[in-house]
């Protein structure tokens, strides 16, 4: 599954949940001409607002499971080099692309690989 992240969109999400969920809905409500139309847009879009509120709120639960779950990964593999390309390896622990296969710790960090 892809890496979730709402980062970019998520206030734009919120802010259109909260235009239909509120604004619009008290918008009708302040026009002085009431008519069952009027009434029944108030509420689809009320009902609108809700239903994005709520799939975004599970859409932000998924990404913070993911996030811990990366967390944990990367806090049981701290000690380790990992491949990215051949003869190349990566430390976990900053990131230092310049490791080679027969290191035995991070020239930039310290860390000592297991």
């Amino acid at each position: 599954m892809k890496k979730i992240n709402s980062i970019g969109y998520g206030g734009k999400v919120i802010f259109i949940g909260i235009l239909f969920a509120f604004i619009i809905p008290i918008g009708i409500m302040l026009i002085p001409y009431k008519c069952i139309p009027l009434d029944v847009i108030s509420k689809i879009s009320f009902l609108i607002g809700i239903l994005i509120l709520i799939l975004f709120t599970i859409w932000l639960m998924i990404e913070l499971r993911q996030d811990k779950r990366i967390n944990a990964h990367y806090e049981k593999n701290r000690d380790k080099k990992i491949l990215i390309q051949s003869g190349q390896f990566e430390c976990q622990a900053c990131g230092n692309q310049h490791v080679k296969a027969e290191d035995k710790s991070c020239s930039v960090c310290g860390i000592v690989f297991k």
